[in-house]
């Protein structure tokens, strides 16, 4: 049973990571600068 929850997790990771790896592809640094300044207001 450990073999199929560490297949099954490692898919649920794949899944993330190439999540994340499509958000930065549409994120700029002035996406980033700009969350910054509204956050410090």
């Amino acid at each position: 049973m450990s073999n199929n929850i560490k297949a099954v997790m490692g898919e649920v990771l794949v899944g993330t990571q190439k999540a994340v790896e499509n958000d930065l592809k549409q994120t700029t640094l002035a996406d980033v600068v700009s969350k910054i300044r509204s956050k410090s207001r």
